[in-house]
């Protein structure tokens, strides 16, 4: 009888230690990082030459970073415990934004489009600004400065972020560099 018990208390003294060891998986932040020269490099900042006289547009300038400087946004595989640096992970550079360049939802806009300008919108303020589908708005005058007043040799700085499917979201910030039009 005494075996007994001594048994069970040993199973569950097991069991529970065993339990600690297995934290429930939490969402880890996805990275955006630059492939170099095949290997997963950390960044804290990206810089983007931007041609004046050139149309300028945020999306274009995402793709640029992708294609000639080999900017990357992953998501790592966590659905399983992996040790070392070598972890599968999935290309989210698609969610890729530049939020510096999103309009701002101001006082007196109809937010919430009932054609009424009211509290309800006062929530809203502050907010990126949205269509009526909810697809986020660009805005324009902030695009016009980098296109049309910013002078050769100046540094606009913006903020690019990207969130994974789960919600976690991670940014780095950048610099855009005014250069002139190569000459003919």
């Amino acid at each position: 009888m005494k075996s007994k018990k001594i048994i069970v208390l040993l199973t569950i003294f097991f069991l529970s230690l065993s339990l600690m060891g297995c934290p429930s998986i939490e969402n880890q932040t996805p990275e955006i990082v630059q492939l170099v020269d095949g290997e997963i490099t950390d960044i804290n900042q990206v810089t983007y030459e931007y041609v004046r006289g050139d149309d300028f547009h945020p999306d274009d300038m995402i793709q640029n970073l992708i294609n000639n400087q080999n900017i990357l946004a992953i998501d790592y595989d966590q659905s399983k415990w992996i040790i070392g640096k070598d972890r599968p992970y999935t290309d989210i550079s698609d969610q890729m934004v530049i939020t510096s360049f999103y309009a701002i939802w101001i006082d007196g806009d109809d937010a919430n489009f009932d054609g009424v300008v009211d509290d309800i919108d006062i929530e809203f303020y502050g907010l990126t600004k949205t269509d009526e589908d909810g697809n986020k708005l660009y805005d324009a005058g902030k695009i016009m400065v980098v296109e049309l007043f910013s002078s050769v040799g100046s540094e606009i700085n913006f903020v690019m972020t990207v969130s994974d499917d789960e919600g976690a979201s991670t940014e780095v910030t950048g610099i855009i560099i005014i250069v002139a039009a190569p000459e003919e």
